[in-house]
């Protein structure tokens, strides 16, 4: 199993984030430890109770937004985990 890492927003929900690229993930942490991986393989291992949702491409405040930035429901997320496309 790979550990996945998560953070408590700042409503107290958990959460884990995803990037696009690598200069997406330094932009949000430069020091950050990353793995790349297909989504087929990706979304099974974030099926779970262990978050609420998933950001995509989020950004420290204090630098610019590099990409464009979302979130996942865990509905979403157990969609693309059955190879189904979310109704968004």
């Amino acid at each position: 199993m790979i550990p996945i890492m998560g953070y408590q927003d700042q409503q107290g929900r958990r959460a884990t984030a995803l990037f696009t690229d690598e200069e997406a993930l330094q932009n949000w942490d430069p020091n950050a430890f990353f793995m790349c991986m297909h989504s087929k393989q990706l979304f099974p291992l974030l099926r779970g109770p262990d978050f609420e949702y998933i950001a995509i491409n989020p950004f420290d405040p204090i630098r610019k937004m590099l990409r464009p930035c979302g979130i996942l429901a865990m509905d979403e997320v157990n969609q693309l985990a059955e190879g189904r496309i979310p109704d968004f």
